[in-house]
């Protein structure tokens, strides 16, 4: 388990952005335990000191991942060009010639104190501990590491954006399975177990990269070995027959492979149906059983002196569509009468209204028996919903499994046609083409680098297992805080389960086996309005936007928890009123509030404008009781900052705003925590 930053001060000294309170250049921010707000304008800096937060953190180091999914991406710490270490000088008119910035933090039980210049990030000095300064910019990321119990530093710098800052341009973590399997691995793994997954994962793709590589040689060398051999010899017919069956022979590999690499995802989508199938119906079963359940009650309770053998009638009746006296199946419609007579408390053969009796027995009442089939015909929906998905894509597999097949008949056929045509060729021509003593080298190296590839797989696939139960043994904990967190996000059910996702690794073939690896993940299930019972959401765009940021939130928050041996963070979020809805303002101030009030070591610092709507105030209030203690909280950027063009032309809007959001913060809370 590792170690995750918790910021106590920032210093920032003569940089034009933030002349500081008194004008003097001198701005000092403390971190305190719990709630931190940075308040401002457009143009003020509030994101630019989010940055200096960060780059202070992570140096002038950072990592360059794919836009879309990870994969086996390296996670390698890359210096920052010349223009992007120029970030803060170029905000300010004297290039912040004379500007540092100093940053106080804790990684677990280690202090360490980081001067950096605000000109091109140069590293001025650090001390650990007390210590002596140094100003060594590896021993610094030495010392981070062993504190942090991380293995790498690109590994830190991936924590810090995924833990600590929750940027605009943030990955949504719950919904990417390749961040997550990274985060997990530095989470959880010591350093020398997350070295050994990334060594052999990138041995085996590598090794599949040169056997791919090398295979494709090998097809090019043959090819034009009958193209300059043989080919230029051969009868015109046959030359044509052969140069339109090798074309054939191309587009069909090609095809081939392309069905293969597309038949992984339409099995996954298989097996997700499949269990969104197996949990609908086991719902509707439960719905039915509790139906059928209170009709048996009010059978005993309407007939209180029809002996057992008659309820039990009445029981297999309502239960089968076979006539138990007769034998004759498909009865539905009678049974169906029969069920309507007990549920409008009429005889079941005389239609007579029956009267309940005196008895033990409990009697339905009407709305009970609405709300009961309502929940039968909710299941119903979703389960008949969950088969027809599940037999789609069954149905697609299956056609894409079996388009596989055709063209591996194709394959072997043009194969077995290009080797008539060549037996069609003079004996010294058919000699020409049997590959040349290097085609013959070449092609035994890829037979061997293809075994070479099997046994790294299986290898790496039995450490995999090994790191994903590791991981697993932390998966209930994670569950449970983030149900507890999102419970108080949101009003419908969410919940986290323990879902690890196969992946294609490498795209050689090995005699037709399994190319892929199970790795660790979780994925998100949560309820909606057109849904009976909780349903998996794979992508961020099954939910609304506000609630897909609180839930990515929700999940980091729980990973701090889970994954941090002191289990203190801090996080830092830009802007997060941007897309919350208005009703749920209250609910997200107490969720955060309580992250930040969880121990007396976390931080949480929040950025925001001033006509942001009701968060901050909510927030506030929930995280300080005490009015004024509220104001300690706040880094106030309109005393502490440079005043913008828009905010000297409308001065007295702004101040109006200011003091109408300054009230609303001192306000004492209702008991419904409204102020």
């Amino acid at each position: 388990m590792t170690e995750l930053p918790v910021l106590e001060r920032l210093q920032i000294r003569q940089y034009g952005l933030y002349p500081g309170p008194t004008g003097d250049g001198n701005f000092d921010i403390p971190l305190v335990p719990g709630l931190t707000v940075v308040l401002g304008a457009n143009g003020l800096g509030k994101s630019t000191l989010v940055n200096i937060l960060f780059r202070m953190l992570s140096g002038p180091w950072d990592l360059q991942l794919p836009d879309g999914n990870i994969g086996t991406a390296q996670l390698t710490a890359q210096a920052l060009s010349p223009k992007r270490r120029s970030t803060f000088s170029a905000r300010v008119n004297d290039n912040a010639r004379d500007a540092q910035a100093t940053l106080t933090y804790l990684i677990g039980s280690r202090k360490f104190e980081v001067t950096r210049s605000l000109v091109k990030l140069g590293l001025v000095s650090f001390k650990v501990d007390g210590g002596p300064e140094r100003t060594d910019e590896e021993e610094l990321k030495l010392a981070i590491l062993s504190a942090s119990n991380i293995d790498t530093f690109g590994e830190w710098i991936f924590l810090l954006r995924t833990m600590v800052f929750f940027f605009e341009d943030r990955r949504m973590l719950v919904w990417d399975p390749s961040a997550q399997r990274q985060l997990l691995r530095c989470l959880f793994l010591e350093p020398t177990q997350a070295r050994n997954w990334i060594k052999a994962e990138r041995e085996v793709v590598e090794l599949d990269t040169r056997m791919r590589n090398l295979k494709a040689a090998l097809d090019r060398e043959e090819r034009e070995e009958r193209a300059h051999e043989y080919l230029s010899k051969a009868a015109p017919e046959v030359r044509a027959a052969l140069s339109s069956k090798e074309t054939l022979h191309e587009a069909a590999l090609k095809r081939q492979e392309e069905i293969s690499q597309g038949i992984e995802e339409l099995d996954a989508a298989r097996r997700r149906h499949r269990l969104d199938s197996l949990r609908a119906n086991e719902t509707l079963h439960a719905a039915v059983h509790e139906l059928e359940r209170a009709r048996l009650s009010a059978v005993e309770m309407r007939y209180p002196t029809a002996d057992e053998s008659m309820r039990y009638i009445f029981s297999r009746l309502m239960s089968d569509d076979v006539c138990i006296v007769c034998q004759t199946p498909g009865r539905v419609e009678k049974r169906m009468q029969m069920l309507h007579a007990i549920d409008s408390k009429h005889c079941v053969l005389c239609d007579a209204e029956v009267k309940p009796s005196d008895g033990e027995a409990v009697d339905i009442n009407q709305e009970r028996v609405i709300a009961l089939r309502e929940r039968v015909e909710q299941a119903s929906i979703t389960a008949d919903a969950a088969r027809d998905a599940l037999h789609d894509s069954s149905q697609a597999f299956d056609v894409t499994n079996r388009e596989l097949a055709e063209r591996s008949v194709e394959v072997a056929a043009l194969t077995a046609d290009i080797e008539a045509l060549v037996r069609q060729l003079p004996a010294d021509e058919q000699a020409a083409h049997r590959q040349s003593d290097g085609i013959a080298d070449l092609k035994k190296r890829t037979d061997q680098l293809r075994a070479d590839l099997q046994v790294k797989r299986e290898a790496f696939a039995g450490q995999m297992t090994q790191y994903r139960k590791q991981i697993q043994q932390f998966s209930e904990r994670i569950k449970a805080e983030f149900d507890a967190i999102a419970g108080g996000f949101l009003l419908e059910t969410a919940s986290l389960s323990w879902a690890p996702t196969r992946v294609l690794l490498g795209q050689a073939g090995t005699g037709g086996l399994d190319l892929t690896t199970e790795y660790p993940s979780f994925s998100v299930e949560m309820t909606g309005a057109n849904f009976s019972d909780v349903v998996r959401r794979d992508s961020p765009e099954q939910v609304s936007e506000s609630q897909r940021e609180f839930i990515d939130l929700a999940f980091r928050m729980a990973l701090v928890k889970v994954g941090s041996r002191s289990q203190a963070s801090t996080i830092i979020i830009d802007a997060p009123e941007s897309s919350l809805d208005a009703v749920f303002v209250n609910r997200a101030a107490s969720v955060l509030a309580a992250f930040a009030n969880g121990n007396q070591s976390n931080r949480l610092v929040v950025t925001s404008n001033l006509a942001a709507g009701k968060l901050i105030p909510a927030m506030l209030k929930a995280a300080e009781s005490t009015p004024k203690a509220r104001l300690n909280r706040i880094i106030d950027l309109f005393n502490a900052g440079v005043p913008t063009r828009a905010m000297k032309e409308l001065r007295a809007e702004y101040e109006a705003l200011r003091a109408d959001l300054f009230t609303e913060i001192l306000e004492t809370p209702d008991h419904d925590g409204r102020g």
